[in-house]
């Protein structure tokens, strides 16, 4: 009876264990969202330090009352945190180092890679980010205010972060609609009203993100589903036409925004903002990249000129003149700063994440989705703006790359032996 009693105890104290790891790792994804919120409802603007204090003093309590890291993984991750803490500190040492204190690295790289190590449940995650999605809709107005009046565009780490909760809302719709409550649909309504505003006034970038998710999802359906051959083939079809209809809309994308802009506005409806800008950047003859093929080419040259140990943590302005903040690509960014010994190891987890989210199956559906989510919150962003030292999904992006191949090792090395 007393052995039964301290089973079920152990049970407990286990369920809480992964609870709090989830709640943390949803903290943590959606901090940026977390600083709005805390600044416009309760009109504190020190919210990095509540969010990331909150997070690291529950996970020192998740691991005090429940340990169970495994030696691999954590070697493996370990290897990771070694090396942006060897870069962090190196350029320190010789003053090559941006605008970025301790407590931030540590808050937005340190502890997701550390938690990406937690034992988790990605249904409890996405349900935590979604129950923090109803915190926007009090200040709604806030985040969703135009930073570019003369676009109708909102602040665009302001939309990131919104993103991070509708992205959540689509992949637990996607996967767990079956077992939701009436709270959680109640937050698909909410997120479906935050989906609307995003398409209304948010940036080209998170416009891209919304696709990108789109298809994603339409790609593990594919490959997951036991469907018929006559159902996949169609729907391969299916891709391989918006595919050929994505060519299209690239290599004729000035006459449809201009026929998108002429038509909302002639029908006195509102213009979204990302064809607003658009439309403006065609009808002024400016550059429809937005300036990033000038900025490409100068971090390219640059990296060209010391390819091998770059030039410091933050050191974009630094290096161009104040004109440049960070690459707007996130390869761009680690190769300039760290050069290839700093970058390559980072890429190939990212680049090997990139391809085991989207064509691999795996028997570890759990893994699987929280794969999903963090890539669809990492790609395209990522690869046309953000400064990595800022972003905590990626992170833990990495980390649950790190934590994922090192479980495929010992797994191989079990069946080999």
């Amino acid at each position: 009876m007393k052995a039964l009693k301290i089973k079920t105890l152990k049970i407990k104290i286990h369920d809480i264990h992964v609870f709090l790891n989830s709640l943390i790792i949803a903290v943590l994804c959606t901090s940026n969202l977390l600083f709005n919120q805390i600044l416009y409802i309760l009109n504190i603007t020190q919210g990095f330090f509540l969010v990331m204090g909150a997070a690291t003093v529950l996970l020192l309590f998740s691991l005090a009352i429940y340990r169970n890291l495994s030696k691999t993984d954590f070697f493996a991750v370990g290897f990771l945190l070694c090396l942006i803490m060897f870069f962090y500190f190196i350029c320190n040492i010789f003053n090559r180092i941006g605008n970025i204190s301790f407590f931030s690295f540590a808050g937005y790289c340190i502890l997701p890679i550390v938690c990406a190590l937690l034992k988790k449940n990605t249904k409890t995650i996405l349900e935590c980010i979604l129950i923090i999605s109803l915190f926007t809709l009090p200040v709604s107005n806030q985040m969703f205010e135009y930073q570019y009046v003369t676009l109708q565009q909102t602040d665009m780490s302001k939309a990131y972060a919104v993103f991070v909760t509708v992205s959540a809302a689509a992949i637990h719709f996607f996967r767990y609609r079956k077992k939701s409550n009436i709270m959680i649909k109640i937050c698909y309504i909410v997120n479906g009203y935050l989906l609307y505003k995003l398409l209304q006034v948010g940036n080209r970038g998170v416009i891209a993100s919304v696709i990108f998710l789109i298809l994603v999802l339409l790609i593990c359906y594919i490959r997951n589903n036991e469907i018929s051959a006559k159902k996949k083939r169609a729907m391969m079809i299916f891709l391989v036409i918006t595919g050929i209809v994505l060519v299209v809309l690239v290599l004729n994308i000035e006459r449809i925004i201009v026929y998108l802009y002429n038509y909302f506005y002639s029908s006195g409806r509102t213009v979204p903002s990302f064809i607003i800008k658009m439309y403006k950047l065609i009808v002024y003859k400016s550059d429809i990249s937005n300036g990033r093929d000038e900025v490409y080419g100068f971090f390219i040259s640059k990296i060209l000129s010391s390819p091998i140990i770059g030039y410091g943590m933050e050191m974009s302005s630094s290096v161009s003149g104040g004109i440049y903040p960070y690459p707007h690509n996130f390869i761009l960014q680690m190769l300039f700063e760290g050069g290839i010994l700093f970058a390559a190891y980072p890429t190939y987890l990212g680049v090997r994440m990139l391809i085991d989210s989207l064509f691999v199956s795996h028997t570890d559906t759990d893994y699987e989705i929280f794969a999903v989510f963090l890539l669809c919150n990492c790609i395209p962003k990522l690869l046309v703006s953000g400064n990595i030292w800022n972003q905590t999904i990626f992170w833990m992006w990495l980390g649950v790359a790190a934590a994922q191949f090192a479980k495929k090792r010992r797994n191989n090395n079990k069946k080999a032996t």
